[in-house]
């Protein structure tokens, strides 16, 4: 390479590495390559909205991802900041609607769910409620990524303790399978969620 065509050389070198039938690996070699790195709280966000979105069609009045639903600070000049914004929100055709939000981390528990996690949910379900009263218990979700090789975990319990639980949130703290692949993994996620948000009825047949 010189001086005149070096800025080609990023281009050559995966050229060589495609042509040389090589892959990118985390061990040590003599091939320079690249980092190639993903927001995986982002991706595994997007995955469940178009699980719920796509399976859970028919069986709840809507389902919505990134959806507004308020503010956590209003001025005295009449502005609205820091916009709150669930990753799903589920809307059955009875009851307050279901929050449900993701974690690409490690399972926690109950005991140890992050306080900022469950400071984040139930101001949701505060924003809701003027919108969406209802008698019944409200629901949240906090998702965590899970694999074939661990048990599926659900624990739940109250945000806070109400002692007629008419104004209460039940919290969800819950682990799904991300390792399958094809139509029958995703609605056995989409089962799954349906599942933990206790949503009533048989999920409607849809092809993959």
């Amino acid at each position: 390479m010189t001086r005149l065509n070096e800025r080609f050389e990023p281009a050559l070198r995966w050229a060589r590495i495609l042509l040389s039938s090589l892959r990118p690996d985390l061990s040590s070699g003599r091939t320079p390559s690249f980092d190639l790195t993903f927001d995986m709280a982002s991706v595994f966000e997007g995955w469940a909205a178009a699980i719920c979105k796509r399976y859970l069609a028919g069986r709840v009045r809507r389902v919505r991802a990134q959806a507004h639903i308020g503010h956590l600070l209003h001025t005295d000049d009449g502005k609205d900041l820091v916009a709150q914004i669930p990753d799903v929100l589920i809307e059955p055709f009875e009851g307050p609607p279901i929050i449900l939000d993701t974690k690409y981390k490690r399972f926690p528990g109950m005991k140890k769910a992050d306080i900022g996690d469950l400071r984040q949910v139930y101001l949701y379900q505060a924003l809701l409620r003027p919108h969406a009263p209802s008698a019944r218990p409200r629901s949240s979700v906090l998702l965590y990524p899970g694999h074939s090789g661990m048990a599926q975990n659900d624990e739940s319990a109250w945000l806070f303790d109400d002692p007629d639980r008419t104004d209460a949130v039940r919290l969800h703290v819950a682990t799904i399978d991300i390792d399958g692949v094809g139509p029958a993994a995703r609605r056995a996620a989409a089962e799954r969620i349906a599942a933990i948000c206790a949503l009533p009825q048989a999920l409607r047949a849809r092809a993959g």
